[in-house]
């Protein structure tokens, strides 16, 4: 099958399909998930389903809106990534190329209202508030384990200061400030996951988990992923997370004394400079995090 860019038209049928217009004039029906919004850029494998007559006139619309100007100019562009983090209930955030947020999605009226105050904000500075919230909300516990972190490209280009590396730190040093103990794994897969997942019934980073053991020749069951924590059904199966992971799984443990030398932090001192930490975020001076083979740099 060949991919062919598209503009989407409209949601369809609940939201389960959406109504897209690709640049050879067909209007087309396909399956996308997430859904992305009206006006955005999309590529699509084809053959694909019918249009059905019926919702021509609203495509239609859309179209002269798109091509007259008339639609905001942040609304119709395409998101860059996606980033997903496995909490219950799992925290999605879509980016454009200024790694700027553009939608969040959580779970019910509340966090709806509070996910859209985060648009338009740094994708650190929305993260480090969405870790905080889920804190606050009970969604974040202290003994989590194991925090799945999942960045997907949706374009070929890379965006400023976004990538597994600075995620994967990011989530540590916020986690550490929160109090956690566990480990964090962040990768970065083919946008293809996100629909495999759905098709599975699983979360997004319960699907990289089946298919990191399915490629290690190390089989865990989903169902069994689906009832337990991520912990609990790797160990279950007989699954060592540190070396399934291997460097994309680094353990966290939060700092509650100071050095015996007496290096007591002061709130209204400069902060260190962490080299690899993105701006635009609140950090904590200290920070251990335990490698499985090698012991994790000291900040500069």
């Amino acid at each position: 099958m060949t991919k062919t860019k598209a503009v989407v038209m409209a949601h369809t049928g609940k939201l389960k399909n959406v109504l897209v217009y690709t640049t050879d004039g067909q209007y087309l029906t396909t399956r996308i998930q997430p859904a992305p919004p009206v006006g955005a850029m999309v590529y699509i494998k084809t053959p694909v389903l019918p249009v059905k007559p019926k919702i021509l006139a609203v495509a239609a619309a859309v179209l002269l809106i798109l091509f007259t100007g008339l639609m905001p100019h942040f609304f119709i562009s395409p998101a860059a990534a996606y980033v997903n983090i496995s909490l219950q209930p799992e925290i999605r955030l879509w980016l454009d190329r200024e790694g700027k947020v553009t939608r969040v999605s959580m779970n019910g009226p509340e966090d709806d209202h509070f996910a859209a105050g985060l648009k338009g904000q740094n994708f650190y500075t929305a993260l480090e508030g969405l870790l905080q919230y889920s804190q606050k909300q009970g969604y974040l516990t202290k003994d989590q384990e194991i925090l799945m972190g999942t960045l997907i490209k949706l374009d070929d280009r890379d965006i400023p200061r976004v990538n597994e590396e600075l995620f994967k730190d990011f989530l540590c040093q916020q986690l550490e400030r929160q109090g956690y103990q566990g480990a964090v794994v962040v990768t970065g897969q083919p946008e293809e996951m996100i629909q495999s997942a759905e098709k599975k019934g699983v979360s997004l980073g319960q699907y990289v988990i089946y298919e990191k053991c399915q490629q290690q020749n190390k089989p865990v069951d989903l169902d069994l992923l689906r009832q337990e924590n991520v912990s609990g059904a790797l160990s279950r199966s007989g699954i060592e997370a540190k070396e399934l992971f291997g460097h994309d799984y680094v353990e966290v443990h939060t700092q509650h004394n100071t050095d015996a030398a007496g290096d007591h932090h002061n709130p209204s001192a400069p902060m260190p400079n962490h080299g690899n930490i993105p701006e635009g975020s609140s950090m904590m001076p200290h920070r251990t995090m335990t490698h499985p083979t090698t012991q994790a740099p000291e900040d500069a």
